[in-house]
């Protein structure tokens, strides 16, 4: 386990494991070799200081783009990850669609001032009740977003690159990828909670905001460059939709001096009041119940190994999750 670990995480995953796992960290692995890797990003070099070198484990979810390529050049290996924070994620995604659907940020701000305009202005609000949700993405997290849209009372479409036929699950339709420009009209709330693929990059385009309405609330916390950032602004300025809840954007901190300054886009959606803006809170990292999951998980991933039972949670490369 390359890198800096929180204190105790190391210790609590060995705690999980079978009797005989030796699990060794930071920059120098042990010279006899190692047959697990647990790191999201690792070099090249690591990947080739250990000739029995059988499985990556990736300590969250998702497939870094240079990891792919990186892992492409070794097919012995195994490549699998966790999703320790799919509660938390979708967790988010609720939260930022009510408070776009009810307008709870202005409201906020214009109450600060004495200002109860809001509370008059009823007709204004969208009820997730009784209105229809597109989710892209029908995996781990687009699930959970599912059940508690059911659960509040909305109608509830799927899409998901493996689906072969419209069929129904738990009350949600599920679609093949295909149809999504056929679902998008009409639909109150847009969810992406896809991973970033070759094949998802620039889903959400022009053609697909065209089919949004003044109504549509699009929610993301998938990766940004789901939508394309350009066409996504011009959305929102112009109001063809509604508004945007954020999560994921198209520039991050590099460096721990760049994270009070570094704008999240090159375009200001900052200037618009209808964007919700959220820095990449979803994941929901530090949390210690989710540090207990994640140790949990992975535990789980190095237990399966050492007993030579199937992995779980295992990434395909050439799909991009």
């Amino acid at each position: 386990m390359p890198g800096d670990w929180p204190e105790g995480f190391v210790a609590r995953v060995s705690s999980l494991v079978p009797d005989g796992v030796r699990i060794t960290w930071g920059e120098h692995p042990p010279s006899d070799g190692f047959h697990i890797l647990v790191t999201g990003r690792p070099t090249k070099m690591q990947v080739e200081s250990s000739p029995v070198l059988r499985w990556l484990f990736i300590p969250w979810p998702g497939l870094p783009r240079a990891t792919a390529e990186i892992m492409k050049g070794f097919p012995q290996v195994q490549v699998h990850n966790i999703h320790h924070n799919a509660g938390a994620v979708a967790e988010l995604a609720i939260g930022l669609l009510v408070a776009a659907a009810r307008k709870v940020l202005p409201a906020d701000l214009a109450l600060r001032k004495g200002n109860w305009a809001f509370r008059y202005r009823r007709d204004d609000a969208i009820l997730i009740e009784g209105n229809r949700a597109v989710i892209v993405g029908y995996g781990e997290v687009g699930t959970r977003i599912a059940s508690i849209l059911r659960s509040m009372g909305a109608r509830v479409d799927a899409v998901r690159r493996t689906q072969e036929r419209r069929e129904e699950l738990r009350g949600v339709v599920v679609h093949p990828a295909a149809s999504l420009k056929a679902l998008i009209p009409g639909a109150s709330f847009v969810m992406l909670s896809c991973p970033l693929t070759p094949d998802t990059a620039g889903m959400i385009g022009e053609e697909e905001l065209a089919l949004m309405s003044e109504r549509t609330i699009l929610v993301n916390v998938g990766r940004a460059e789901l939508v394309e950032e350009k066409a996504l602004f011009n959305a929102l300025m112009t109001r063809k939709i509604r508004c945007a809840a954020l999560d994921v954007w198209y520039r991050y901190p590099v460096t721990s001096a760049d994270r009070t300054r570094t704008l999240p886009s090159i375009d200001p959606f900052w200037d618009l009041d209808n964007v919700i803006m959220s820095p990449h809170l979803g994941a929901a990292s530090g949390v210690p119940a989710l540090m207990r999951k994640q140790a949990e998980q992975l535990a789980i991933l190095i237990s399966a190994a050492a007993q030579g039972s199937e992995v779980p949670w295992r990434v395909d490369l050439s799909l991009g999750y």
